[in-house]
Parts: structure tokens; sequence; C-alpha cells
């Protein structure tokens, strides 16, 4: 999570190279090509959602997962799961055995992030510098380690001794690194890129002078109103919204190994307005089942003035009530986001469910 920008910049987006360089283009991919001295795909990869689909599909028969908890974060978990499950092989490259790890025939015992060198981007264009505050325990190794031993066991010539070489190897293909050591970095700790020289702080503003396009200039459109692909009925007629809470991470493959954040939210729960609750004849505290087209989980009902009426907000952290068992995983067409915040819905007290 604290790389999420430095991996995009660095081309794990399955459209584009390092610095946002379409795959489609014949001139960039001519570049890339001569760099690196081997040939590259022509055609678009496929995202996360994609790839669980050609799994069921039998398009692909294993799957490299790396710090990444899809059991969890995917819509419809019990579509990911099964293909999770219908997988020839998996390997699972993580600190601790997530719900995807549990699917995995081979585990590979990464580093933690106080055992790492390296450095991370964030969102704010900050190359930090990463050092080891501890030695990596067992036999969990950095994971630049274990990706090149892997590379050199299928033949491939990578014979990096540092991440240092990765990163100025990065520089070479990635004019936003220009100006941009590892030295440098290592000795101010932080540089924000791009820079204009290499004794000059990093730009605040990233398009200053012109657009990355070819006469640069940006390309505006509009953007046209597109109804949700799930609407209200009368036998789901609430919305179900999902995202996080401040005490946990992401799928909580962290956040509750801390013993301090579990003890201030341990539970699962569904955030209502007031006024629902009221209607429902429930109180703060009671369990509830919320229940979509693809499943029904049970909570702990919460009260909370910022949920609108009609609407229940559920954190997809809790695999004890996973709320991706709910969501839809209709893909935006163009940017391929499943539709996490919103689908049809009907929140019941479980009481009542059970006496029935």
């Amino acid at each position: 999570q604290n790389n999420v920008q430095g991996a995009s910049d660095a081309g794990l987006i399955p459209m584009v190279y390092p610095d946002y360089r379409s795959v489609e283009d014949p001139e960039v991919r001519a570049q890339y090509e001569e760099f690196w001295g081997t040939q590259l795909d022509p055609k678009r990869g496929l995202t996360v959602v994609e790839i669980v689909n050609a799994i069921i599909d039998g398009q692909i028969k294993a799957m490299y997962v790396q710090g990444e908890n899809p059991a969890m974060s995917d819509p419809d978990q019990h579509h990911a799961r099964e293909a999770l499950a219908t997988l020839e092989h998996l390997v699972v490259q993580d600190i601790f055995l997530t719900e995807t790890a549990w699917h995995a025939d081979v585990v590979l015992p990464a580093s933690a992030h106080g055992e790492t060198v390296g450095t991370y981007t964030n969102t704010n264009r900050q190359i930090q510098m990463g050092r080891p505050a501890v030695p990596t325990p067992g036999e969990a190794r950095q994971d630049w380690e274990l990706i090149q031993e892997i590379a050199q066991r299928i033949g491939l010539d990578w014979t990096y001794s540092h991440p240092s070489e990765v990163f100025t190897e990065m520089g070479q293909i990635m004019p936003s690194l220009a100006n941009i050591s590892w030295e440098r970095v290592d000795r101010e700790d932080c540089v924000t890129y791009p820079s204009d020289a290499p004794d000059k702080p990093g730009n605040e503003v990233l398009f200053g002078e012109k657009f990355p396009t070819k006469d640069g200039r940006a390309r505006i459109v509009p953007a046209g109103l597109v109804p949700p692909d799930e609407l209200l009925d009368e036998a789901y007629p609430m919305v179900l919204t999902t995202g996080r809470m401040l005490e946990h991470c992401h799928t909580c493959a962290l956040t509750r190994r801390s013993r301090v954040l579990d003890s201030i939210e341990p539970e699962a729960v569904a955030c209502l307005n007031p006024r629902d609750i009221e209607r429902m004849g429930i109180e703060a505290g009671d369990q509830v089942q919320v229940a979509t087209r693809r499943g029904a989980i049970t909570l702990i009902a919460r009260r909370d003035r910022d949920v609108p009426e009609g609407m229940v907000f559920i954190p997809f952290c809790f695999n004890e009530a996973a709320a991706n068992l709910l969501t839809n995983p209709q893909l935006d067409p163009v940017g391929k986001i499943p539709e996490f915040k919103f689908c049809a819905a009907k929140v019941e007290p479980a009481q009542a469910l059970a006496a029935e």
C-alpha cells in the first residue's frame, strides 16, 4: 500500500510500460524491446478481475501473487476463490499466510517493510529510501532476491547484486527519474520527481509546462453519467457500499495482527443511518444480515450519521464477514474497476431470520 504509486510508475499496470507509455504504441514498444533485448506482446494485459475470469475460462493455468490478497480484496469472492482453487499452480510471496496463501501450492517467505532495503514512491511523487531496521527472520529473503532466483531458474540472465542496480536500470528507461540517482535518494532520504537537475529539489507541480503527449497538450473529454449495473428493487431496496476504516488497512493482512488496532475494532460491522436502524426496530450492537444477489453475511449494526439513509457501509477487511462476498464484479468499461461502491442489498435483523 505504501508503494502503489511506485509500482504503477514502474509499469505494473497491464496496459502500459514504465512511465505510463502505452504497450500498443509501436514506437514505444520498439524502444523497450531494444532496451530489454526481447520481443514484447503488443496487446494489453488483463486487470485483476479479468485475470480471475480468464482462470475460470481455462485461459490461465498458473499465477504468481506478490504482497496481494485477492481472496479478500476481489469482488464476488465465491467466484475469486473458485478461480484460485482452479489454478494448476499458485505461488504466493508474502510475509503472512493470508487468505490467498492458504490456496497456494508454494509460499515464498518475503521481507517485511522494516526488513527491506529499497525505494518507495508515494502518491505525492516522493521517492523515499527504505532501510532495514532488523534482519529478515528465519528463511525470509528480500523480494527482489526471490524474484531473481526464479528468473535465473527459468533461464533469464539476471545478475543484480543490490537494489541500487535495479533503480539505476529504471532510471535509464524512465524519464521521470532523470537527475534522481540511488546515491541522491540515499543521501537526501526523499526526492520528489520530476527534478530538473541533480542539485535542484523536485518540482511541486507535475505538468508545469506541458503534458506527456505528442503535442504537449492535455486531452479533455466529457464523461457521460452511466447508471450502476445493479439498481435497487423491492427485493433489494438498499445500496451496499464498501471501503476501509481508520484502524484497519485494506484486507487486514497486517492491521488485525496488531493487538492494539484489533482491540479497537475487533468485529465486523455494518454502518447504518440512525433512521434505518429505527425503522428496522433494532438497536446499535444488534446482529443484522446483509444480503445481495451473490450471498449474505452477518455483522454487528453500528449507528453512523455519515451514512446516508437507504445505504449500508461495510468495511471489507473482516474475513469472518467478508464484504466482497456480496459485491458486484461488473467492470467499468474504461477503467476496468469493479463496482465495489454500489450494488443492491437488503438488511434484516439476524434474530428475526433465526426465528424463522
